[in-house]
């Protein structure tokens, strides 16, 4: 995953770079979640989103077992490997929804709200803070 996300440039005949990298990531990501590789990538949005609906019909304990059901990892001892999962998926999941011409090209206005329960959790917390830290400096920083 960290060979995607930070990808070497590697020249084609006349200087290109090969693949997309939105390819690239729809295809880890079709791994992760266990899809053929067949699969578009509206069918990846669309099974992140039936498992995120299903789990939470369920009715799910907490945000970090709803993370390890989504990615697949059962070891609750492998925070880093779930975070990481989950972190490529979401940016996957926006990067595609940014570029897809059904949506509009231009999403620079929009905020990206994460499908991810533990992922919103914790961009609540850093908006919290940083909230906090600025009405204790009065708008200075």
């Amino acid at each position: 995953m960290y060979e995607i996300m930070h990808p070497h440039p590697r020249p084609g005949l006349a200087g290109v770079v090969i693949g997309l990298a939105i390819d690239r990531h729809l295809n880890l990501c079709k791994i992760v979640l266990k899809l053929p590789l067949t699969a578009t990538g509206d069918e990846v949005r669309e099974a992140i989103y039936l498992r995120t609906a299903k789990l939470r019909e369920r009715g799910v304990p907490d945000s970090q077992y709803e993370a390890q059901q989504i990615v697949g990892v059962t070891d609750p001892n492998a925070q880093e490997l779930i975070m990481t999962r989950l972190y490529f998926l979401d940016n996957t999941l926006c990067y595609y929804s940014s570029i897809d011409p059904r949506l509009g090209t231009n999403c620079g206005g929009s905020e990206w709200r994460s499908p991810f329960s533990l992922i919103a959790e914790e961009n609540l917390v850093f908006k919290t803070r940083a909230k906090l830290i600025d009405d204790l400096t009065l708008g200075l920083l």
